[in-house]
């Protein structure tokens, strides 16, 4: 539903793909990536990536995906041939590969930044193109640094390490000549997720400590112990849901560009459903149903996510900024890829 004022319209996502009809998509591309011992996985994350791309809309326009197949082939064979040869140089010289897996993580800085890089200016919304500001003292602070001093902290820096990947995703991003912003000034939104799941994890454990101490070995305890183990299952669903749905609207509601804005209203309830079933399905078929579950996610991402229009969209204006390195930007992609590192948002 729009919502509008006097200087602000909301202008709500939409997703209006079909699981039967990427299910065409999604089998074909598995069949000749087999076939092609790998080869085509370049054109089907292509053909993936268009469908999603094109299907998204806002305000009645869709999004576009650019890259090549080509680009994208190339920087995986380079991104896999380094593997395979570091794994191979480890295999007869252990203390050689080791040195070249460390060089490996301490790179994830600039195969985070060159990935990001790469998506950004390979979308587009109304031909104009998306960008993304490369910073490696900024990406090394954030996926190298920070995590390493949240092991020494038992991981109680890990709210603010998640929050500063957020802002900086977020806030390097362009569309046109504007530049993102995120407007949490303070990790302490964040910190108040984790605090919430602590709390409800401690007084569950709580509890069934002391079920533990009353019922013991009894015949009542052997009967509930079915429902002990479904009722974990349960609130591990609700754990990451409630995870899941709080961080993603965090971040939409504090991002913005220009005078624009985002609002994100996913639910706990909603999302545990939505992650249930598609679950649910995947198994019941074999694998076969996860056509319908990523269809069946984005359409539920779309539904709760708005942009909030201050002006015409019309009055961006596109700017190259200059092709640097592309090459490296492909290589980062598919090493991200390889790695299998998330850099949505």
């Amino acid at each position: 539903m729009n919502i509008e004022t006097a200087k602000q319209k909301a202008l709500p996502f939409t997703f209006n793909g079909a699981g039967g009809e990427y299910f065409k998509i999604w089998i074909v591309n598995i069949l000749l990536s087999i076939i092609t011992l790998g080869i085509y996985s370049a054109w089907a994350k292509v053909r993936n990536k268009q469908y999603f791309y094109g299907n998204t809309l806002l305000d009645n326009a869709s999004f576009e995906y650019t890259a090549k197949p080509i680009q994208i082939l190339k920087g995986r064979a380079i991104a896999v041939a380094a593997l395979f040869l570091i794994n191979i140089v480890a295999s007869f010289m252990p203390l050689l590969g080791i040195a070249l897996f460390l060089l490996l993580f301490l790179a994830t800085p600039w195969i985070v930044m060159k990935a990001l890089a790469f998506n950004a200016k390979n979308s587009r919304y109304r031909n104009i193109h998306f960008n993304f500001r490369q910073s490696f003292k900024e990406s090394a602070m954030v996926f190298v640094v920070l995590p390493i001093l949240s092991l020494f902290t038992l991981n109680l820096l890990f709210p603010y390490v998640q929050y500063r990947m957020k802002k900086y995703i977020v806030s390097n991003h362009f569309y046109g000549k504007s530049q993102f912003n995120f407007s949490l000034e303070k990790s302490g939104k964040f910190y108040e997720v984790y605090i919430a799941i602590l709390s409800i994890t401690l007084a569950l454990v709580a509890l069934g400590y002391f079920a533990y101490k009353l019922l013991g070995n009894s015949p009542t305890a052997m009967l509930l112990s079915p429902l002990l183990s479904i009722g974990s299952i349960l609130f591990y669903l609700f754990l990451f849901s409630f995870i899941n749905s709080r961080i993603y609207n965090l971040t939409y509601n504090h991002a913005g560009i220009s005078s624009h804005a985002f609002t994100a209203n996913m639910t706990t309830g909603g999302l545990a459903k939505l992650y249930f079933l598609n679950t649910l399905g995947i198994i019941l078929t074999l694998g076969l149903f996860i056509p319908w579950a990523k269809v069946r996610s984005a359409k539920y991402r779309a539904a709760h996510t708005t942009f909030l229009s201050n002006g015409d969209l019309h009055t961006f204006i596109a700017q190259e900024t200059g092709q640097d390195s592309v090459l490296a930007e492909e290589l980062g992609e598919q090493f991200g890829d390889a790695l299998d590192i998330d850099l949505g948002i």
